[in-house]
């Protein structure tokens, strides 16, 4: 049996945030910046015509010729074929802002910017099984499939907030720098790693104490950030500089910095 796709139709701007396990899933979310190269390795086609999007590896990407509501705050689910068919929409909290997905326990996660929580969907049943409330303004989140975590930065109140998988509650609240927005897991070391936009710096979260290990310099309005476990290093994109830190975390040292578009 093929598997979905989801789309998230938030209440504006529409751009990937994901492209997990499968070329089969696609996420879409109001998240303009975007976490490109933090889902194993996977290519991205980003077609900017028409707000047509696909993802996928080298095979031909899937297509689709709905296009994202403006004021709808729901998720689609189509499934990959020559012509996909939307089989079913899940209503979710207001302004979904971006999506993560565990792959072994079939939870997919939104950050709802709109009414500050988070919802998640138990995709065997394709519904909302659970709302947490989260901090104020969740912009973006991302999930640990080893300890089944899944971490939540809160813009307006600078921390992160820590869901237990299993019980669908809030473990911990950790205050990071100002105005955290980025943020991806190293689930090989148990770290998390917050672009704070605001304060120009990267929180490293230890995953086992969910506290702030250390901080990490950054370029200006840092806005995502990826990991790539096998190198130790984090990419960080920095807005207001238009270029890319690349940070040993082993070292916790700036290795360069690529000057982009």
């Amino acid at each position: 049996m093929p598997l979905p796709l989801f789309r998230v139709k938030p209440s504006a701007l529409t751009a990937f945030d994901m492209c997990p396990l499968s070329p089969h899933y696609l996420f879409m979310s109001r998240h303009v910046e975007v976490n490109l190269a933090r889902r194993l390795g996977l290519a991205l086609l980003i077609l900017v015509a028409g707000s047509l999007f696909a993802c996928g590896t080298e095979e031909e990407p899937e297509s689709s010729t709905s296009a994202p509501s403006p004021s709808s705050s729901s998720i689609s689910m189509e499934t990959p074929a020559a012509s996909p068919t939307t089989v079913g929409t899940i209503s979710v909290g207001s302004k979904p802002w971006d999506v993560a997905l565990n792959p072994k326990t079939g939870r997919l996660y939104t950050a709802n910017e709109g009414s500050n929580d988070v919802s998640v969907i138990d995709m065997e049943i394709n519904s909302v099984v659970a709302t947490i409330a989260v901090g104020q303004g969740p912009s973006s989140l991302d999930v640990n499939v080893e300890t089944n975590r899944i971490y939540i930065t809160n813009a307006w109140t600078d921390n992160v907030s820590v869901i237990d998988g299993a019980t669908d509650t809030v473990a911990a609240t950790v205050p990071v720098g100002r105005g955290p927005w980025g943020v991806a897991v190293d689930p090989t070391t148990n770290r998390i790693y917050v672009a704070n936009s605001w304060s120009n710096d990267i929180s490293v979260i230890d995953g086992a104490s969910d506290s702030v290990v250390t901080t990490l310099a950054a370029g200006q309005h840092p806005s995502s950030v990826a990991v790539n476990p096998q190198l130790h290093r984090i990419y960080v994109a920095n807005e207001q500089t238009n270029d890319i830190s690349v940070i040993d975390t082993e070292a916790g040292t700036l290795v360069t910095t690529i000057p982009v578009g």
